[in-house]
């Protein structure tokens, strides 16, 4: 608290939260350290501590919470041990996601496993990232608590993957929608994909934005996940279970804020230095003579673009998801296109730095 101040409005409860029911935490894995609110819909900063379990020293996190009411923690607490309240029952945990170069799968998973555990329930994939995948929308069920990811791709859910995402059955379902960003700026992109399952039959309990590293890049948010997004994406986890013990059903799901328009704004647009717009919607990769003819590109590509039988030949559109250049086990695939590696070079010397922690909205 001497380093967190807390606001007058929250001070008693917060005190009585952290300093007398710290074992509503899982402290083997992860505590939570302090928490600061100022007033409903702004941000509050949180810090993570991990067990001894990852290091003799204590590695300490930050992140920010945005919680729509900011007495809800405090609700959690007391409806833990409420007498007469029959929480609602969760039958599955789904981690739900699109993944080309497989960041959002590691937020998505961490997060939907350590439910997954909260809840004493299995825990079940939807990997949607492959076309034949998305040949039939998927259908959830009540009782189904889904961990929905997606990456963001200017700013917003791709273009080509969010008509898919509005295809998908929630039919009462709790979600936690989920977006993963190359350390730019995620926009509208949780917002939209809030809204987009709330249209779906979703009940949207949380959502996060974590910065990962860049599909394009190899040194923007490098490594990302890294242990401190997924010891972050623990402790959330930790937070939905608490508000979703609370809740008695779906429908008293309060609406969730997150950060982002509503509608939702434009799509991002890369310019050059002269403010002139730059389009690499047409670039597709090209193929080195390595190219063995494999057919693990074709077979893995998200939008099925690749001739299986010459790797050469793009024959669909290309959505610049670099799943085909970081699976290649020749590294045959790149880009060069000028407009595509101008703006690479322009997001890494602009957006490599500073680090953007994750953002979790409760």
């Amino acid at each position: 608290p001497d380093k967190a101040p807390l606001s007058p409005g929250l001070s008693s409860g917060l005190r009585s939260l952290f300093f007398q029911k710290m074992h509503f935490f899982d402290t083997g894995m992860i505590g939570l350290y302090y928490m600061k609110s100022t007033r409903k819909n702004q941000p509050a900063q949180a810090g993570y501590f991990t067990s001894q379990r990852f290091s003799r020293a204590a590695l300490f996190f930050r992140s920010i919470f945005t919680f729509s009411d900011p007495s809800a923690i405090l609700n959690l607490t007391k409806n833990k041990y409420r007498k007469g309240i029959s929480p609602m029952q969760i039958n599955t945990v789904w981690a739900a996601y699109f993944s080309a170069t497989d960041t959002t799968k590691k937020v998505v998973t961490q997060i939907a496993r350590r439910l997954s555990q909260q809840l004493q329930c299995p825990m079940q994939t939807f990997d949607f990232t492959l076309k034949h995948v998305r040949k039939t929308p998927k259908a959830f069920a009540a009782g189904d608590l889904v961990v929905f990811g997606t990456p963001v791709y200017a700013g917003r859910v791709p273009n080509l993957l969010i008509k898919y995402v509005a295809s998908v059955q929630g039919n009462g379902a709790l979600a936690v929608p989920v977006v993963c960003y190359g350390n730019r700026n995620y926009d509208d992109a949780l917002s939209e994909l809030r809204l987009t399952l709330t249209a779906g039959g979703f009940h949207p309990v949380a959502g996060a934005a974590f910065s990962c590293q860049h599909s394009f890049s190899l040194t923007q948010g490098a490594g990302r996940p890294d242990i401190s997004d997924l010891t972050i994406a623990t402790g959330f986890a930790d937070q939905v279970y608490h508000k979703v013990e609370a809740l008695p059903s779906t429908e008293a799901c309060p609406p969730l804020f997150v950060k982002g328009n509503d509608p939702v704004g434009p799509y991002y647009t890369p310019r050059d230095r002269h403010g002139n717009p730059i389009n690499i919607l047409p670039v597709k990769p090209k193929t080195k003579d390595t190219c063995t003819q494999c057919g693990r590109c074709a077979k893995e590509c998200p939008l099925e673009a690749i001739d299986p039988a010459d790797a050469h030949n793009i024959v669909g559109k290309c959505m610049k998801c670099n799943r085909c250049v970081r699976h290649c086990p020749k590294g045959a695939k790149y880009f060069d296109d000028p407009n595509y590696l101008y703006h690479k070079t322009e997001l890494e010397e602009q957006y490599t730095w500073p680090r953007k922690e994750p953002e979790l909205f409760l």
